[in-house]
Protein backbone atom coordinates (compact mmCIF):
# COMPACT_ATOMS: atom_id res chain seq x y z
CA UNK A 1 0.00 0.00 0.00
CA UNK A 2 1.15 3.83 -0.89
CA UNK A 3 0.78 6.47 1.68
CA UNK A 4 1.38 10.02 0.71
CA UNK A 5 1.29 12.16 4.39
CA UNK A 6 -0.15 9.24 6.01
CA UNK A 7 -3.35 8.64 3.79
CA UNK A 8 -3.65 5.59 2.10
CA UNK A 9 -4.30 5.39 -1.40
CA UNK A 10 -6.75 3.38 -3.35
CA UNK A 11 -4.84 1.60 -5.65
CA UNK A 12 -7.07 1.36 -9.44
CA UNK A 13 -6.46 0.05 -12.81
CA UNK A 14 -6.80 3.29 -14.69
CA UNK A 15 -7.04 6.95 -13.60
CA UNK A 16 -8.62 10.26 -15.50
CA UNK A 17 -6.17 12.37 -14.78
CA UNK A 18 -5.82 16.34 -16.50
CA UNK A 19 -7.89 15.22 -19.16
CA UNK A 20 -5.26 11.88 -20.02
CA UNK A 21 -6.41 8.29 -19.13
CA UNK A 22 -3.05 5.71 -17.51
CA UNK A 23 -3.51 2.54 -16.95
CA UNK A 24 -1.57 0.00 -14.54
CA UNK A 25 0.05 -1.57 -17.14
CA UNK A 26 1.52 1.19 -19.09
CA UNK A 27 -0.75 0.72 -22.23
CA UNK A 28 -2.41 3.72 -24.44
CA UNK A 29 -5.31 1.55 -25.90
CA UNK A 30 -7.55 3.18 -23.37
CA UNK A 31 -5.97 6.58 -23.77
CA UNK A 32 -5.98 6.01 -27.86
CA UNK A 33 -9.71 5.74 -27.60
CA UNK A 34 -10.30 8.89 -25.27
CA UNK A 35 -8.36 11.18 -27.92
CA UNK A 36 -9.96 9.55 -30.88
CA UNK A 37 -13.41 10.58 -29.03
CA UNK A 38 -12.15 14.06 -28.64
CA UNK A 39 -10.82 14.50 -31.87
CA UNK A 40 -14.40 13.24 -33.31
CA UNK A 41 -16.26 16.22 -30.91
CA UNK A 42 -14.05 18.58 -31.83
CA UNK A 43 -15.12 17.59 -35.68
CA UNK A 44 -19.04 17.66 -35.11
CA UNK A 45 -18.68 21.02 -33.50
CA UNK A 46 -16.79 22.95 -36.04
CA UNK A 47 -18.05 20.91 -39.12
CA UNK A 48 -21.53 22.89 -40.12
CA UNK A 49 -19.18 26.07 -39.56
CA UNK A 50 -16.44 25.12 -42.39
CA UNK A 51 -18.32 23.34 -44.53
CA UNK A 52 -18.71 25.98 -46.85
CA UNK A 53 -14.94 27.17 -46.67
CA UNK A 54 -12.41 26.36 -49.14
CA UNK A 55 -9.98 23.00 -48.96
CA UNK A 56 -7.32 25.05 -47.88
CA UNK A 57 -9.17 26.96 -45.17
CA UNK A 58 -10.89 23.59 -43.87
CA UNK A 59 -7.27 22.24 -43.72
CA UNK A 60 -6.03 24.82 -41.63
CA UNK A 61 -9.02 24.77 -38.91
CA UNK A 62 -8.94 20.97 -38.83
CA UNK A 63 -5.46 20.64 -38.05
CA UNK A 64 -5.60 23.51 -35.47
CA UNK A 65 -9.19 21.83 -33.98
CA UNK A 66 -9.15 17.76 -34.57
CA UNK A 67 -5.45 17.42 -34.45
CA UNK A 68 -4.65 19.43 -31.65
CA UNK A 69 -7.50 17.32 -29.36
CA UNK A 70 -6.58 13.94 -30.82
CA UNK A 71 -2.79 14.45 -30.28
CA UNK A 72 -3.46 15.79 -26.87
CA UNK A 73 -0.35 14.65 -24.52
CA UNK A 74 1.36 12.77 -27.22
CA UNK A 75 4.39 14.25 -26.01
CA UNK A 76 5.13 11.65 -23.64
CA UNK A 77 3.23 8.83 -25.30
CA UNK A 78 5.52 5.72 -26.15
CA UNK A 79 2.90 4.46 -28.98
CA UNK A 80 2.98 1.04 -30.34
CA UNK A 81 2.61 1.00 -34.22
CA UNK A 82 -1.18 0.06 -33.76
CA UNK A 83 -1.95 3.01 -32.10
CA UNK A 84 -0.51 5.16 -34.22
CA UNK A 85 -2.56 3.31 -37.20
CA UNK A 86 -5.79 3.87 -35.16
CA UNK A 87 -5.42 7.23 -34.61
CA UNK A 88 -4.22 7.76 -38.60
CA UNK A 89 -7.47 5.98 -39.69
CA UNK A 90 -9.78 8.25 -37.59
CA UNK A 91 -8.14 11.23 -38.71
CA UNK A 92 -8.20 10.17 -42.45
CA UNK A 93 -11.99 9.46 -42.02
CA UNK A 94 -12.43 13.22 -40.80
CA UNK A 95 -10.68 14.39 -43.81
CA UNK A 96 -12.44 12.75 -45.91
CA UNK A 97 -15.56 13.86 -44.26
CA UNK A 98 -15.03 17.08 -44.64
CA UNK A 99 -13.57 16.85 -47.64
CA UNK A 100 -10.44 19.11 -46.67
CA UNK A 101 -7.61 17.40 -49.17
CA UNK A 102 -4.59 15.47 -47.71
CA UNK A 103 -4.85 14.75 -44.15
CA UNK A 104 -1.44 15.06 -41.85
CA UNK A 105 0.91 12.54 -41.56
CA UNK A 106 0.56 11.46 -37.11
CA UNK A 107 3.60 9.55 -37.12
CA UNK A 108 5.36 12.52 -37.89
CA UNK A 109 3.39 15.07 -35.85
CA UNK A 110 3.39 12.96 -32.86
CA UNK A 111 7.71 12.10 -33.02
CA UNK A 112 7.96 16.42 -33.99
CA UNK A 113 6.27 17.25 -30.75
CA UNK A 114 8.14 14.48 -28.87
CA UNK A 115 11.62 15.71 -29.85
CA UNK A 116 10.21 19.63 -29.30
CA UNK A 117 9.15 18.14 -25.19
CA UNK A 118 12.13 16.25 -24.78
CA UNK A 119 14.37 19.79 -26.23
CA UNK A 120 12.47 21.70 -23.78
CA UNK A 121 13.17 18.93 -20.66
CA UNK A 122 17.11 19.13 -21.16
CA UNK A 123 17.16 22.64 -21.24
CA UNK A 124 15.40 22.47 -18.11
CA UNK A 125 17.75 23.25 -14.55
CA UNK A 126 18.95 19.93 -13.14
CA UNK A 127 16.62 20.27 -9.86
CA UNK A 128 13.13 20.58 -11.56
CA UNK A 129 11.20 17.66 -11.37
CA UNK A 130 10.22 16.76 -14.89
CA UNK A 131 14.23 16.47 -15.38
CA UNK A 132 14.72 14.41 -12.66
CA UNK A 133 12.02 12.09 -13.35
CA UNK A 134 12.94 11.81 -16.81
CA UNK A 135 15.93 10.84 -16.29
CA UNK A 136 15.84 8.52 -12.82
CA UNK A 137 17.14 4.89 -12.73
CA UNK A 138 16.19 2.68 -9.75
CA UNK A 139 18.32 3.39 -7.31
CA UNK A 140 21.08 0.59 -5.89
CA UNK A 141 21.50 -1.07 -9.51
CA UNK A 142 18.26 -1.95 -10.08
CA UNK A 143 17.95 -2.47 -14.17
CA UNK A 144 16.00 -3.60 -16.57
CA UNK A 145 16.57 -7.00 -17.87
CA UNK A 146 18.48 -6.82 -21.67
CA UNK A 147 15.97 -7.31 -24.54
CA UNK A 148 12.77 -5.95 -25.66
CA UNK A 149 10.03 -7.10 -22.96
CA UNK A 150 7.39 -9.22 -24.98
CA UNK A 151 4.04 -7.54 -25.40
CA UNK A 152 5.46 -4.52 -24.21
CA UNK A 153 6.40 -1.21 -26.39
CA UNK A 154 9.33 0.90 -26.42
CA UNK A 155 10.16 3.06 -23.25
CA UNK A 156 10.07 6.65 -24.52
CA UNK A 157 13.42 7.10 -24.17
CA UNK A 158 14.08 4.49 -26.13
CA UNK A 159 11.79 6.08 -28.99
CA UNK A 160 13.85 9.27 -28.52
CA UNK A 161 16.96 7.40 -28.67
CA UNK A 162 16.07 5.91 -32.01
CA UNK A 163 14.84 8.66 -33.41
CA UNK A 164 17.86 10.74 -32.72
CA UNK A 165 19.80 8.15 -34.18
CA UNK A 166 18.06 8.01 -37.43
CA UNK A 167 17.65 11.68 -37.68
CA UNK A 168 21.57 11.86 -37.14
CA UNK A 169 21.92 9.29 -39.58
CA UNK A 170 20.01 11.40 -42.45
CA UNK A 171 21.73 14.66 -41.62
CA UNK A 172 24.93 12.57 -42.14
CA UNK A 173 24.03 11.33 -45.17
CA UNK A 174 22.70 15.07 -46.70
CA UNK A 175 25.67 16.86 -44.97
CA UNK A 176 25.55 19.89 -41.91
CA UNK A 177 23.85 22.01 -44.79
CA UNK A 178 21.59 19.69 -45.83
CA UNK A 179 17.58 20.32 -46.00
CA UNK A 180 16.48 16.94 -47.31
CA UNK A 181 13.29 14.96 -46.20
CA UNK A 182 13.24 13.06 -42.73
CA UNK A 183 11.40 10.86 -40.85
CA UNK A 184 10.29 13.46 -38.37
CA UNK A 185 9.40 16.18 -41.15
CA UNK A 186 11.30 18.96 -42.20
CA UNK A 187 12.74 21.66 -39.57
CA UNK A 188 14.88 24.27 -40.24
CA UNK A 189 18.40 22.83 -39.95
CA UNK A 190 19.50 24.88 -37.17
CA UNK A 191 16.49 24.31 -35.24
CA UNK A 192 16.96 20.58 -35.68
CA UNK A 193 20.84 19.87 -35.18
CA UNK A 194 20.90 22.33 -31.73
CA UNK A 195 17.83 20.13 -30.29
CA UNK A 196 19.29 17.02 -31.69
CA UNK A 197 22.49 17.80 -29.95
CA UNK A 198 21.56 19.21 -26.47
CA UNK A 199 19.12 15.47 -26.63
CA UNK A 200 22.38 12.97 -27.92
CA UNK A 201 24.29 15.18 -24.95
CA UNK A 202 21.31 14.39 -22.21
CA UNK A 203 20.86 10.77 -22.92
CA UNK A 204 24.42 10.03 -22.49
CA UNK A 205 25.20 11.90 -19.58
CA UNK A 206 21.89 11.23 -17.55
CA UNK A 207 23.33 9.53 -13.97
CA UNK A 208 21.29 7.10 -11.44
CA UNK A 209 22.99 9.21 -9.15
CA UNK A 210 20.39 12.07 -9.92
CA UNK A 211 18.25 9.76 -7.59
CA UNK A 212 20.04 11.58 -4.66
CA UNK A 213 17.72 14.82 -5.91
CA UNK A 214 14.64 13.90 -5.24
CA UNK A 215 15.51 13.68 -1.88
CA UNK A 216 15.01 17.67 -1.79
CA UNK A 217 11.44 17.27 -2.29
CA UNK A 218 10.69 16.26 1.16
CA UNK A 219 7.25 18.43 1.63
CA UNK A 220 6.09 15.01 0.36
CA UNK A 221 6.50 11.84 2.43
CA UNK A 222 5.10 8.45 0.49
CA UNK A 223 5.85 5.63 2.13
CA UNK A 224 4.95 1.74 0.83
CA UNK A 225 4.18 -1.27 2.68
CA UNK A 226 4.62 -3.86 -0.28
Amino acid sequence: MVRVNGIPLEEVNQIKYLGRIFKKDGLLDAEVNNRIRSGWASYHNIATAISELPEKEKNHFLKSCVIGAITYGCETWNTKVEDVKRIQRSVNYIWDQAQAGKPPNIETHIMKSKLRWAGHVVRLPQRRLCRIITIWEPPNGVKRRRGRPRGIFERWSDDIQSEVKVHQHNINLQGLGGGGRRRIGLISNKMALVTIGEIKKFLETSSPQLHARIMDYQSIKVSTNL
